[in-house]
């Protein structure tokens, strides 16, 4: 199975095209995706479930 788009297809046509800063780029970028990705669970569980407490919350 092979994509024609999108951010995997970016970062794996750049490597064969040896685009390194344009591979890389898209690896910087699919870390920020995942980290706000996280981030929102987070806060979504805040939210969610409520009474329990949070070890990320500080007082």
């Amino acid at each position: 199975m092979s994509a024609q788009r999108g951010l995997g297809y970016l970062i794996a046509s750049s490597s064969v095209n040896m685009s390194l800063s344009t591979m890389f780029a898209g690896v910087v970028l699919l870390a920020l995706v995942g980290l706000c990705g996280a981030q929102a669970m987070r806060w979504l569980q805040a939210r969610i479930v409520f009474w329990q407490p949070s070890v990320d919350r500080r007082e």
